[in-house]
């Protein structure tokens, strides 16, 4: 009974993660990242978005069943009207993912052709992170920023 409180009508445990506290995301993530990894090797999560890929049709219907299994075992439960299945390809964390390819998602991209030059500092930071989270898809990037 660690994570529960006492009131006059009795003793409640949360059965779901409560909104409003400060360390409730870092627990949520620390949390499915060990449900996840048993099966790392096909799927990764980001926050609360989680996906599984695969090379071929057979092995992509294997992965999301022990996908399934282990979010089952955890005891979460996903809301089905936000997941996806069977996607050949999707978008994910601002990357285009699929048929064995990935790129930037093109709504991510778009504003390259009208960005103006930064002239302030905080606006040098901005085109810095941009174009730092893209990096892997910039050719003759330094190689020490794709580790």
């Amino acid at each position: 009974m660690a994570n529960c409180f006492v009131t006059d009508f009795g003793v409640f445990e949360w059965t779901r993660m409560p909104f409003g506290l400060k360390c409730a995301s870092n627990s949520f993530i620390r949390a499915i990242q060990q449900v996840l990894q048993p099966i790392r090797d096909f799927s990764d999560s980001y926050f609360d978005d989680l996906a599984t890929f695969s090379n071929d049709w057979l092995s992509h219907l294997n992965h999301v069943r022990l996908f399934l299994s282990k979010i089952r075992e955890s005891g979460m439960t996903l809301n089905l009207e936000k997941c996806e299945f069977a996607k050949p390809s999707l978008t994910f964390v601002g990357h285009v993912i699929g048929f064995g390819m990935h790129g930037p998602a093109p709504n991510k991209v778009a504003c390259v052709d009208s960005m103006k030059p930064p002239v302030t500092k905080r606006e040098v930071r901005q085109v810095l992170g941009f174009f730092g989270f893209f990096r892997s898809y910039l050719s003759n990037s330094p190689k020490y920023l794709d580790s």
